[in-house]
């Protein structure tokens, strides 16, 4: 996903907006036609190695952590750069 969006987009950012926005939340979603590209990327790959296809609730999944590593990133940062 790093190869896609940057770490800062991610973070900064609602994932994929699944779920409905909160009140006072306008953080934009991740670019739609980037995720569907990243799924069928995900969906080639293992059919193409021979390994198990992964649902789109585990390509969710991952999607959802690497977008929750991402504000952990962004974080620490912003905490070791106050010291």
């Amino acid at each position: 996903m790093p190869c896609i969006f940057s770490i800062s987009e991610m973070a900064h950012s609602r994932g994929q907006g699944i779920k409905p926005a909160k009140e006072n939340d306008f953080r934009p979603i991740l670019d739609k036609l980037k995720i569907q590209a990243i799924k069928a990327f995900a969906e080639s790959f293992c059919k193409r190695n021979k390994l198990p296809e992964t649902t789109d609730s585990q390509l969710n999944d991952a999607i959802t952590e690497a977008v929750a590593y991402a504000r952990k990133k962004i974080k620490k940062e912003n905490v070791a750069s106050r010291k």
